[in-house]
């Protein structure tokens, strides 16, 4: 009997330059994938409630990022780019979820007991990167759903997520007696996954490679 070997995460990387579609397993592009814990508030026209869910992550210094499934709570199944940014966290920005409702990053929703969207759409949600490797939400944004209504003829909002937090890596593909071993290949990367020397000023991503091919990732400032 044959046993079906499961096919793996396909990435397509629009903000990458050129256009690229790259296998989650490959090595030379991604960390071996993690898992977190996400915690967030969602609000609606019944009020607030919080929720958890779990997030699996695939970063990639190389393409400047992680892919994350599940930081989405009320869409769990939609995978999310999440670039660096400029201080050492990640952003989202807008994203689509199927033809006619897309994710954007507001300032809120002036009214919970309405679906009408009265905020104002900013261009990107920050995540600050915390001391144990957890990301979390800036204050004062949401991640609202946007779809039009033919009925009421407008674009309307039911749904707000905000006070996320993406906790820290649950298992890190790094065992402490790898972590004590030294790498056998180490790369630097800025923050667009342009590979870089150890001694450049910025932001820099350090990625350790070992023995067994796991990674582990460091980022610092100079």
């Amino acid at each position: 009997m044959c046993r079906r070997r499961s096919t793996p995460y396909i990435f397509r990387c629009k903000a990458c330059t050129p256009f690229s579609i790259y296998r989650a397993d490959d090595e030379s592009v991604f960390n071996k994938p993690v898992e977190r814990r996400l915690t967030a508030k969602i609000r609606t026209a019944d009020g607030v409630k919080e929720v958890e869910s779990t997030v699996i992550d695939y970063e990639s210094p190389r393409l400047g990022g992680h892919f994350m499934k599940g930081v989405m709570p009320y869409y769990p199944e939609i995978w999310v780019f999440m670039p660096y940014s400029e201080n050492g966290g990640i952003f989202a920005d807008c994203n689509k979820v199927d033809r006619s409702t897309m994710i954007y990053v507001t300032d809120g929703i002036t009214n919970p007991n309405e679906s009408d969207l009265t905020a104002e759409i900013n261009n990107r949600c920050e995540f600050k990167l915390n001391a144990d490797g957890s990301y979390t939400m800036a204050d004062g944004l949401y991640w609202s759903n946007l779809y039009y209504d033919n009925e009421k003829d407008m674009f309307m909002t039911d749904k707000a997520c905000y006070d996320i937090t993406i906790g820290a890596p649950l298992t890190t593909g790094v065992t402490e007696v790898e972590t004590a071993a030294k790498p056998v290949e180490t790369r630097y990367y800025d923050l667009s996954g342009r590979s870089i020397s150890a001694n450049t000023n910025g932001v820099n991503i350090r990625v350790d490679k070992y023995a067994d091919g796991t990674c582990r990732t460091v980022k610092s400032v100079r």
